[in-house]
């Protein structure tokens, strides 16, 4: 392996550069159809070679897999078959060996460690610079109405998966992927991922404060509400969200503790088309005006 790695201009002759919360990885794979994948996967992060990298990676498989991407199963080996890295400071590559993180953000690697906290979250930013960190379980209605505040009201999309806040700070800093369209054929559900850019008209290039918090609550026969909560409950529902991104338990803690201390709000609703029935009521509130919950 480390011949083939000595000679990674010939192998991994496929590469690009990319910016991933703020660090510089240079990604070399040894074939054109995983490194398309993984620039389909991150098209607003391809950045030229004008800088030397923090993090270099090797990637030797066919296809960009769903786990470049994501964390592995607990089963799964401690090594990542196909995958190698190189940080600064590193005389030779190393195999991927941490099964909880993705290669892609590096969130393992001490360019990373420990600098964000992680929510299963949508963030948008405002007019006025500042942004909303919509969250809830899955399916909960996040992207839907990230597009509708973002194509209708003039936001701007910070993310729409992942919340990446540093740590002990309200402030995000933008990490936008490929988008996930649930696509409806022959009555059978697919979900396909398309350019972020051709979802949403406008995209959040730098970090940017929070300001305040929704929580969206889908339920059956669920009445339309808007519902100001108390911070203890706000801790709570961050808690419920919260993604390992590699910073440790105190940090997350804190993290947590200084964004639930920030106005919130609980939208419960049943359909996703009252999403946009309520979209005044919605956008009101996170615009800080006043409204009647």
């Amino acid at each position: 392996m480390l011949e083939m790695l000595s000679q990674s201009s010939n192998h991994f002759k496929h590469s690009t550069h990319l910016e991933l919360l703020g660090t510089r990885i240079f990604v070399c794979c040894s074939s054109s159809n995983c490194l398309r994948g993984i620039c389909e996967y991150f098209p607003n992060s391809i950045r030229n070679g004008d800088q030397t990298p923090d993090v270099i990676l090797y990637i030797d498989l066919r296809e960009a897999d769903r786990y470049l991407f994501r964390s592995r199963p607990e089963e799964s080996e401690t090594e990542m078959e196909g995958v190698w890295f190189q940080a600064n400071g590193m005389k030779d590559p190393a195999p991927w060996s941490f099964p909880m993180y993705p290669p892609l953000p590096p969130l393992a690697l001490s360019a990373l460690r420990n600098r964000f906290v992680g929510f299963h979250s949508a963030t948008v930013e405002g007019e006025d610079g500042l942004s909303s960190l919509i969250a809830g379980d899955r399916e909960a209605g996040k992207s839907s109405l990230s597009r509708l505040l973002v194509n209708v009201r003039n936001y701007a999309l910070l993310s729409d998966e992942t919340t990446y806040l540093f740590r002990r700070s309200c402030i995000a800093e933008p990490l936008i992927v490929a988008t996930g369209l649930v696509l409806i054929e022959k009555g059978e559900k697919r979900k396909v991922r398309t350019n972020a850019a051709k979802v949403y008209r406008s995209l959040a290039t730098k970090p940017s404060p929070i300001k305040n918090l929704l929580f969206l609550q889908r339920r059956p026969d669920s009445v339309p509400s808007l519902q100001r909560i108390p911070q203890v409950e706000a801790f709570r529902l961050l808690c419920a969200q919260s993604r390992d991104v590699g910073s440790e338990i105190g940090e997350g803690i804190s993290t947590v503790n200084r964004l639930s201390k920030l106005p919130a709000a609980a939208f419960s609703y049943s359909h996703y088309s009252q999403l946009e029935e309520n979209l005044n009521l919605l956008d009101a509130y996170l615009k800080d005006e006043r409204i009647k919950t």
